[in-house]
């Protein structure tokens, strides 16, 4: 595959129009038939499927993440008109975007990561969280985030860089507060209405009640089935984790995102520049994945 990671990266540069075999043909030196062997050995997949499957995925996360009306999110990755963006989305995605965008669940195993973005080599468990664990919140901080005229995929050395402000922002924090360990991080992404999207985020120690009814200022934490993403590494590291794991994770492990508040617990190690991070994320699992905590 290394042989048209140049062009990958074009690619995901230029989602936001229209994309022809010629094109990708003059732009890498290859012709078409040799680019089609190429895709079909690296991604799997034809050169227009590619770019078919990225867009649509990108667009999926818009129609998650934000209230911009699917006429707009389908002109910025480069469909003439709605309607062939709603048929086009529809077969992949097997839902039209506005059931899509009104689930409560997502079968992550359609979505297309980039296959830019490298692997983290992390230990993922399916885990059940009773209804008893709450976050006591030692701060609480609402971000709103604009996507702009593009919402595409940016990387360096196979991390995510997309908003690199943004994962700034989240290092200092997170880690700048000296929060005793082990301490959490907890907030839902939503859809916005003076922005794309908001979030409030809490940062905190987590506590349990066996209360019926929740102690003023405390947040419990709903009861369900989670996908527990564990790494270690530097501040950095674990923000490009995190951003890895909520679309590549999830699609390597073909679990289904559950709407709702995902949350990080870290602990501090022996190395002060590195900490544990355990990174949950609510999910519908196969039965045999499944176990309690």
């Amino acid at each position: 595959m290394p042989e048209i990671i140049p062009l990958m990266e074009w690619i995901e540069r230029n989602l936001h129009r229209k994309i022809t075999l010629p094109e990708m043909a003059r732009k890498s030196g290859y012709t078409s038939r040799h680019l089609y062997n190429l895709f079909i050995a690296g991604p799997g997949v034809s050169p227009s499927a590619y770019i078919r499957q990225r867009k649509l995925s990108l667009a999926s996360v818009m129609l998650r993440d934000t209230r911009r009306p699917v006429t707009e999110i389908a002109l910025m990755y480069g469909f003439e008109h709605s309607q062939s963006f709603t048929r086009t989305f529809s077969h992949y995605f097997f839902q039209s975007p506005l059931q899509y965008r009104r689930a409560d669940y997502w079968d992550m195993s359609r979505f297309y990561p980039s296959p830019l973005v490298k692997d983290f080599s992390c230990q993922t468990d399916i885990i059940w969280l009773p209804d008893n664990i709450s976050v006591q919140p030692e701060t609480k901080d609402t971000w709103k985030i604009n996507f702009g005229l593009n919402f595409l995929i940016e990387t360096t050395e196979g991390n995510i860089i997309s908003y690199p402000q943004l994962y700034k922002s989240c290092v200092d924090l997170i880690f700048r507060q000296h929060l005793h360990s082990p301490f959490i991080v907890y907030g839902e992404l939503r859809p916005g209405y003076t922005s794309d999207s908001e979030i409030d985020i809490y940062t905190g120690y987590i506590s349990q009640t066996k209360e019926k009814e929740t102690p003023r200022g405390i947040i419990r934490i709903p009861a369900g089935y989670y996908a527990c993403f564990s790494f270690s590494g530097t501040p950095e590291q674990i923000i490009a984790f995190n951003a890895w794991a909520k679309g590549n994770g999830m699609h390597k492990n073909q679990l289904i995102l559950k709407k709702g508040a995902a949350f990080s617990v870290f602990s501090k190690t022996d190395d002060p520049a590195i900490y544990r991070t355990q990174y949950y994320i609510p999910c519908i699992p196969s039965a045999p994945t499944a176990r309690r905590s």
